[in-house]
């Protein structure tokens, strides 16, 4: 069975204040926890941290943008790496991560590729609706991606089965999932953040796509690569 990623895309757009078509966008309020889970330590690739030893992988689960959206996200990158020095981010495609990053014994690697193919859910397909900048403190900037009751159980579905499943390994998420496409992260400055996020606020951006994929990415000299594709079933 072939992948359809893309079956439907309204192509992104970004406008200024004053040029907003009317009902295009709904203004967000920033997501200011200095308790959220970006501020804790993670591994050298999604932040800082140990690297993984040679008899061990570092893997995480998402959802990855088509080309017409990881283009744009890719430009906010460049410019937020020439301008105040972020490379995190741009270690990954544009996604909306499921699982987030987690070691994985290379014993242990084929187990979870067939677990992953075996994964069967009465969420087949999932609608993903790009819309707005938001933050997360002032660390993370990103594209806001709209919550939804599929994408909600489809990211829930996904973590019960692996830690239920042998993979207790997966940290149970301890916030409400809040999907989003991270333009920066974990290295932007706190001294930075006014400057940075003045290139996004009264800003828009907006784009949809229907899936029925996931993606295992692999961290590979300090790059997240593309793995493995999942078919929804």
């Amino acid at each position: 069975m072939q992948s359809q990623l893309l079956k439907h895309l309204n192509i992104y757009t970004v406008y200024e204040n004053n040029e907003k078509p009317s009902g295009s966008h709904r203004q967000r309020k920033p997501i200011a926890s200095s308790t959220s889970s970006y501020g804790r330590r993670k591994p050298q690739g999604y932040g800082r941290g140990p690297k993984p030893t040679g008899e061990k992988s570092m893997y995480y689960i998402t959802i990855l943008c088509p080309p017409e959206i990881d283009e744009p996200i890719a430009e906010h990158k460049a410019m937020m790496k020439a301008n105040f020095g972020c490379e995190v981010a741009a270690k990954s495609p544009a996604h909306l991560t499921l699982i987030n990053p987690f070691f994985l014994s290379n014993g242990k690697y084929r187990e979870l590729v067939e677990k992953l193919n075996d994964f069967e859910s009465i969420i087949t397909e999932v609608n993903i609706e790009v819309e707005g900048y938001n933050h997360f403190g002032e660390r993370v900037i990103f594209a806001d991606v709209n919550v939804t009751d599929n994408l909600v159980a489809l990211q829930e579905q996904v973590e019960n089965y692996l830690r239920n499943g042998g993979f207790p390994f997966i940290k149970e998420a301890k916030k409400p999932f809040h999907p989003h496409v991270t333009i920066a992260t974990r290295d932007l400055k706190e001294t930075d953040f006014a400057a940075a996020w003045a290139n996004f606020e009264g800003k828009s951006i907006s784009g949809s796509f229907i899936t029925n994929t996931m993606h295992l990415m692999k961290l590979v000299d300090d790059r997240w690569v593309h793995d493995t594709q999942f078919i929804l079933k």
